[in-house]
């Protein structure tokens, strides 16, 4: 897996999309040495029309700008750190997960949320076909939280196709939490 970033401007939110848009083709750009056709497949993920056999998840938060290309699916997602984020993510999280989330102590529940939020996005990008927070379930039991490196990892579940796990690793860069999301088939 390659990851590659690029910090942007927080331009307007008019053209911010834009700015993005040209962030991503600049980083390609960069990595291949060339310009780099994309594409969107119906499911919403994107691709490279130039290399078919790599699979590619991009995200982006105020200011940065994140690309992963892969020879095996991948999901990704970038969130900037924001306190505030404990009143938006309990409406989503399943209720076991919920329950866990205000079990956690003070001290690293804003870090927790961050791990689920940015969990559910990788998740979805990953899938592709998944519309709701419901298609997947997370195994609590699995989560890994090395407070002091800044890494996390967790497994999750898509009632969809219960005989595969979703693997979700993920590290907090200064301001910014990056998570990646795979698919790992049970034998």
């Amino acid at each position: 897996m390659i990851v590659l970033s690029q910090d942007i401007d927080n331009a307007q939110r008019s053209t911010r999309r834009e700015v993005e848009r040209s962030a991503v083709a600049t980083i390609l750009q960069q990595h291949f040495g060339h310009r780099v056709e994309r594409g969107v497949r119906e499911c919403g993920q994107p691709y490279l029309r130039d290399y078919p056999h790599l699979h590619m998840s991009v995200s982006h938060s105020l200011g940065r700008v994140v690309v992963a290309l892969s020879e095996e699916p991948i999901g990704i997602d970038l969130e900037r750190y924001d306190e505030r984020i404990l009143r938006i993510v309990p409406r989503i999280l399943p209720e076991e997960a919920q329950h866990y989330l205000e079990s956690c102590p003070l001290g690293i529940r804003v870090d927790m949320a961050h791990i689920f939020w940015t969990s559910a996005e990788a998740l979805y990008k990953l899938v592709g076909d998944s519309e709701l927070i419901s298609d997947f379930y997370y195994e609590l039991s699995s989560i890994i939280y090395q407070s002091e490196e800044g890494r996390f990892a967790l497994t999750a579940r898509y009632k969809n196709a219960p005989e595969a796990i979703l693997t979700l690793q993920g590290r907090f860069e200064g301001d910014y939490v990056l998570t990646f999301a795979r698919w790992a088939i049970v034998p």
